[in-house]
């Protein structure tokens, strides 16, 4: 296989008699894939429900401790429940595994597995690379689709949706967007980002109609402040901080890292002072590096105090990698997907019963599309075709607006 972001299969062992043919399935398999650098994360049995909003997550911890993240990581699973757990917790190819005579395939498929297998066999190494280099087609051209190679691979039906199929039973449509680069267009200093009187008015009528949030890397006081739109949710610092309509929440592990926060904000302000161009964003709860224009000369001097800052605060501070940004944050388990799964449960809005649409530009993005895969609809901003598990494209800001008033109409 060529190098892609494929580095591990997570699956859970059973311990019945029955299924011992399955487990011996699973070693021929992974010899098959050839890969000397897979790794592998096993889960026991599980008797308890899964809970993917606690902090202590099985499904992420397993592959954490093996080096890589879920976005990285093929999840193998034979339980509805797991499947679900698996796709709340953001892995990017989630396989459903029938390994009974009762097929369960539509449950597997309400649950969020990407396809249904009845054999290992069944998947080659060429289409899991395919699946983990994937460019999403663009909104409103033709779509490529992902086929099975026999009768027992069986995909789920929303990655034949086209911008039509989308469109279907919108009066119960809830959206999502990021802020810079999807509702405004990337500029060169954060402070310059101005929605247009035209996006705010289409904002505002969506609004009216449908339950609507702003998830954002700014933090959320900014946010409402840029916006300026009543009735919506916001969601700042990555969805550390929400509020909208009867419902507000700050992550209540956010606290204690505050004055860590603060105290980075001071020491890069110094620290990067020295380096042309590079632009420190201090928020309550994170810190954020702009380096959109700093010379290629001067990078390797602004790698160096991250690098440092990092090192000193492993246990408590994690590094997010965005477009020409990097922050620091909070060592918590949450991002904007997290943000997404929050806000729907506390309005008690179902999956099933709701068209929910996302629409994002950065790789922070990423974790939110994943956990939409096979609920919702993803759509990229991205003026190339480039890697997303998003499930279409829409090439800039301006494309996002017409689509909007497309919607609208």
């Amino acid at each position: 296989m060529k190098q892609n972001n494929f580095k591990a299969i997570l699956f859970r062992m059973d311990w019945k008699k029955e299924n011992v043919l399955y487990d011996k399935q699973i070693i021929e398999f992974i010899k098959k894939l050839g890969r000397a650098d897979l790794k592998i994360g096993l889960l026991l049995p599980e008797k308890k429900p899964v809970s993917t909003t606690s902090e202590i997550n099985p499904f992420v911890q397993a592959v954490h401790k093996i080096g890589v993240s879920p976005e990285e990581t093929m999840a193998l699973l034979t339980q509805p429940k797991d499947i679900e757990s698996a796709r709340d917790s953001g892995f990017n190819l989630i396989v459903g595994w029938e390994t009974s005579k009762e097929k369960e395939r539509g449950l597997f498929f309400k649950k969020g597995a990407d396809i249904v297998i009845q054999r290992l066999s069944d998947l080659s190494a060429k289409w899991i690379d395919e699946w983990f280099n994937r460019y999403p087609p663009h909104l409103l051209e033709s779509v490529k689709i992902f086929s099975g190679e026999n009768e027992n691979f069986f995909l789920h039906p929303r990655y034949f949706y086209s911008d039509s199929k989308i469109m279907e039973g919108k009066e119960k449509a809830i959206f999502f967007f990021d802020y810079d680069g999807t509702l405004t267009p990337i500029v060169q200093q954060p402070d310059l980002a101005k929605i247009s009187p035209e996006m705010k008015e289409i904002i505002r009528q969506l609004s009216l109609k449908y339950k609507l949030a702003i998830v954002s890397g700014r933090g959320r006081r900014n946010l409402q402040t840029l916006v300026d739109l009543p009735g919506i949710f916001y969601a700042g610092d990555h969805g550390l901080d929400i509020m909208g309509p009867d419902i507000s929440m700050i992550h209540p592990k956010v606290k204690k890292f505050l004055p860590l926060i603060q105290n980075i904000s001071k020491s890069l302000d110094k620290s990067l002072s020295h380096i042309p161009g590079v632009i420190v964003e201090k928020k309550k709860m994170s810190a954020a590096i702009h380096y959109r224009q700093v010379s290629k000369e001067d990078l390797p001097g602004l790698k160096l105090p991250l690098k440092k800052i990092l090192k000193e605060n492993r246990e408590n501070i994690r590094l997010l990698k965005g477009k020409k940004v990097v922050e620091f944050l909070p060592n918590i388990e949450w991002n904007k997907g997290k943000a997404v799964l929050w806000i729907l449960n506390a309005l008690r809005l179902d999956w099933s019963e709701h068209k929910i649409f996302y629409l994002g530009d950065d790789t922070t993005d990423e974790d939110a599309f994943r956990i939409l895969r096979t609920r919702g609809t993803s759509i990229l901003i991205a003026e190339k075709a480039e890697k997303s598990a998003a499930d279409f494209r829409l090439s800039s800001p301006e494309e996002v607006k017409c689509w909007l008033k497309q919607f609208l109409n």
